[in-house]
């Protein structure tokens, strides 16, 4: 982290300029306890996702690394409002209101999910600070991971993979993420 970049975001008064956002749609349903597990992984695995900054002096940011992160992901239930003008724009309402809200630098993760369920699909919207991601590094890295884990996760619970083909998948993941 740059530190005229911190004391820049800080001074600014419009912390929210630093938010990125991405939305993330999926034709089923979503488990929220099983994405929270997923993310818990991310979470270990990528200690950025674990970091809080503040500005000590002018000259000194520091860098404080968090053991055991929450991570909270509300839900909306859009699925009782049919007419679809009504629901997008609720939708826009949900994700401008995570958007706006400014994150709190000390105070990992530097991230907030949400879930919105409409009756055909359920959209993840995430929005990240800048200093952890950006906008090429949630689309590019964050969301293939999280899709990479949802799918391990996905085949396990199907139960339709035998377990040479189970195990195989598992360590292809592993291999990949680095652990």
């Amino acid at each position: 982290v740059c530190s005229s970049d911190l004391l820049h975001l800080q001074m600014s008064g419009n912390p929210k300029l630093y938010n990125e956002c991405a939305t993330y749609r999926s034709k089923f349903h979503v488990n929220v306890d099983q994405l929270k597990q997923q993310l818990k992984h991310l979470i270990r695995k990528h200690d950025v996702l674990r970091c809080g900054y503040f500005v000590q002096s002018a000259d000194r940011i520091c860098v404080q690394e968090a053991d055991d992160i929450l991570v909270e992901i509300p839900q909306h239930d859009l699925t009782k409002i049919e007419i679809l003008s009504e629901q997008r724009a609720k939708m826009l309402e949900i994700q401008l209101s995570c958007l706006v809200e400014p994150f709190d630098l000390s105070r990992p993760p530097l991230l907030r999910i949400s879930l919105i369920h409409r009756k055909h699909d359920t959209i993840l919207f995430l929005v990240f600070h800048h200093l952890i991601l950006d906008g090429l590094s949630v689309s590019n890295i964050f969301l293939n991971e999280l899709n990479r884990v949802n799918q391990v996760h996905a085949y396990q619970n199907r139960g339709i993979l035998s377990y040479r083909t189970q195990a195989a998948l598992e360590r292809k993941f592993w291999q990949n993420s680095g652990s």
